[in-house]
């Protein structure tokens, strides 16, 4: 039993095999035409594409290659229907199939378009999405489906846009820039004319507006009226000439003693006696003769004072070998006085010895 179910197998491949072996073209595409009026597409594809694949030369590939490619294009196969298609283009340009070919190719890519236009509305990049349906709106102008897309697009292009400038407009309006302010909110409404916020925003805007110019020409007037009776401004009041003149000296001088007492302050509250009496130390060093055997008296803000401002007297005495080897007392006097850059600097020098 089981040698004759196999023996039927080996007779079926080889009555489906033995058409492509030794059939000729004209045999092979009279069995695909067969398979095409009856409606068996699957097993025509075969006999067409065999003639596509292996009669190269064969004057019914044609037709062979257009049945191909609309059998990929029926089986929504459209990148190998466009492979073919593109193919039989170029190879049969006066075929009788060419229109037909035309056609097939505009629907692949009107799919394609479609296709790539839903990815973008998709991701509500509706700019991008909104381009493309209006190419396939171009090749296919009665798709109603397309033109509802379009529509949403517009409508959610122009809500966004709108949105957009209002929250710019906002921030323009809590910076009290009612005019820049205004132009957004127009523009938000000429985007989306159903956008109510920005509406109110304008209408606020504009009251704003014209409040501001009215306290302007208010303040214009007011300024125009002062002049005339030859007043002038100063320190946000309106005073004659005279009275200018003497607020201004009583200002300057105001000025110079809040100067003056700021200097006192710096330089008597900034004293440094420690800083100050190595400073006069440092002088009084630089004239010994034996500088390292020195031994200063006490020196702290009993033995300093403030001779004018930014300038300091300092004094006492030290006790120092001679070059002999003898140790002798010296009384000395130093004056230092404050440079720009707030440095102690020696102004003036004094030392008296005896043994």
């Amino acid at each position: 039993m089981k040698r004759i179910a196999g023996f039927v197998v080996i007779i079926f491949i080889l009555w489906t095999l033995l058409p492509f072996a030794y059939a000729d073209d004209k045999e092979v595409y009279k069995e695909g035409i067969k398979y095409l009026e009856a409606e068996n597409n699957d097993l025509a594809f075969l006999k067409f594409n065999h003639i596509v694949e292996i009669y190269i030369n064969s004057k019914y590939r044609d037709e062979a290659l257009f049945r191909v490619g609309e059998y990929y294009f029926n089986s929504k196969n459209f990148i190998q229907a466009k492979r073919r298609l593109k193919e039989h283009k170029g190879s049969y340009a006066e075929s009788i199939y060419k229109d037909k070919v035309e056609v097939l190719l505009k629907e692949i890519e009107l799919f394609e378009l479609k296709r790539e236009a839903d990815k973008f509305y998709d991701k509500r990049a509706w700019e991008a999405a909104l381009s493309l349906y209006e190419k396939v709106l171009s090749l296919d102008k009665d798709n109603s489906a397309v033109q509802k897309k379009i529509n949403t697009c517009k409508k959610s292009r122009a809500y966004e846009t709108s949105k957009l400038l209002v929250q710019k407009g906002d921030a323009l309006l809590q910076e009290k820039q009612f005019e820049k302010a205004s132009k957004l909110y127009s523009q938000a409404l000429k985007a989306d004319s159903s956008n109510n916020s920005a509406k109110e925003k304008l209408s606020e805007c504009e009251e704003r507006i014209s409040l501001q110019k009215e306290q302007e020409e208010q303040t214009r007037a007011f300024i125009l009226e002062q002049k005339e009776k030859g007043l002038v401004e100063y320190n946000g009041k309106w005073v004659t000439l005279e009275e200018y003149m003497e607020e201004k000296e009583a200002t300057e001088k105001a000025k110079e003693k809040q100067l003056e007492e700021y200097k006192k302050r710096r330089y008597s509250d900034s004293t440094n006696y420690e800083e100050i009496c190595l400073y006069a130390k440092a002088a009084v060093l630089s004239n010994l003769k034996s500088p390292s055997t020195a031994n200063f008296s006490v020196c702290d803000k009993n033995t300093v004072s403030q001779k004018t401002i930014g300038e300091y007297e300092v004094f006492g005495y030290v006790d120092a070998n001679n070059p002999m080897g003898g140790q002798m007392r010296s009384d000395w006097y130093v004056v230092l006085k404050v440079d720009l850059l707030n440095k102690y600097v020696l102004k003036d020098i004094d030392i008296n010895t005896y043994e």
